[in-house]
């Protein structure tokens, strides 16, 4: 059971999502007050918050939800034919445009979206016993496994139907993102090996991590090197270490040191003054401009994770 005051603080959000961004049946909307056509990238953030308040509370209330959300993912995302889910999808109108609400040409599949589906999926079946959904787990990993292989062992943005890569960014943090998430997937569905992703993060802290002034950087386009640093790429290159630290087998040997990537947080994008993570930052770890900690894209959902990640057993 979830102690309070933190039992409290979930109902309250499940309730603010109920009242803010459900607007039919199992249908959530991307921004508040936007109602015509969802993604399943904000679908798969509702499905997993409803999961682990049931999860932590029992609550019967995110139970209904979440099961209307996966019903209605079934209904309209499922794709039989590519075996993988859509990501625009219909609220209460047909989704229009060349591009969907999350930049994704129409039609293609992106990286994120899917990867944050194996999140909620994940969740969910820690919480409630869905075959369905196992299923659909089962399936969305091998189609991450599969355009892993047919990128030549990178994962990029965005890719067509059939898996084929539409673009050549890589972001570092997503890279190392993907691998964690993967893995809880994989051991909630018995799953025994190595994945696709492993590779993937590992050449993302080779190539991203900065060995002269610390921190992650953001990534690649083509050849062109971001490399600024961000608190969330910060924060999933920290979660990613220190999981990979706890295997029980002992880390791989190209696994970086939870610490080395926690001391660049705590020196630099910790603020001192005003408390929180800062956004961005250069190179040399000196804040850039925005300087927003929170924004429509982001609040604390990264940090607070890297921090329970990194703080398990200390």
């Amino acid at each position: 059971d979830l102690p309070l005051p933190f039992a409290e603080w979930a109902e309250r959000g499940l309730e603010a999502l109920k009242r803010d961004f459900v607007i039919d049946d199992g249908v959530v909307c991307f921004w508040e007050g936007r109602t015509d056509e969802t993604h399943l990238y904000a679908t798969a953030f509702a499905l997993y918050a409803t999961a682990a308040v049931h999860r932590a509370t029992g609550s019967a209330d995110a139970r209904e939800l979440g099961e209307s959300i996966v019903d209605r993912l079934e209904a309209v995302g499922w794709d039989p034919a590519a075996r993988v889910f859509r990501e625009a999808l219909p609220a209460r109108q047909a989704p229009s445009g060349s591009t969907d609400l999350l930049g994704v040409p129409r039609g293609a599949r992106s990286s994120n979206a899917q990867l944050h589906l194996v999140e909620a999926f994940t969740e969910w079946l820690r919480a409630r016993d869905d075959s369905l959904v196992a299923e659909r787990l089962d399936l969305t990993l091998a189609w991450l496994e599969d355009v892993v292989g047919q990128g030549g062992g990178a994962l990029v943005r965005h890719y067509d139907v059939s898996g084929r890569p539409l673009d050549s960014v890589r972001s570092w943090g997503h890279d190392v993102e993907a691998l964690h998430l993967v893995d809880d997937a994989r051991a909630v569905l018995g799953l025994n090996g190595t994945s696709a992703l492993e590779r993937v993060a590992r050449l993302a802290y080779a190539r991203g991590l900065d060995n002269r002034f610390g921190g992650m950087e953001v990534g690649r386009a083509r050849w062109r090197r971001d490399r600024r640093k961000i608190g969330w790429v910060q924060a999933e290159a920290l979660t990613c270490a220190a999981r990979l630290s706890a295997r029980s087998a002992g880390p791989p040997e190209w696994a970086p040191s939870p610490q080395g990537i926690w001391r660049f947080i705590r020196d630099r994008v910790l603020d001192p003054v005003h408390g929180g993570w800062r956004e961005y930052l250069s190179r040399q770890g000196k804040p850039l401009h925005p300087m927003d900690k929170a924004h429509p894209w982001k609040a604390c959902y990264h940090e607070v994770r890297a921090l329970l990640e990194a703080g398990k057993g200390q």
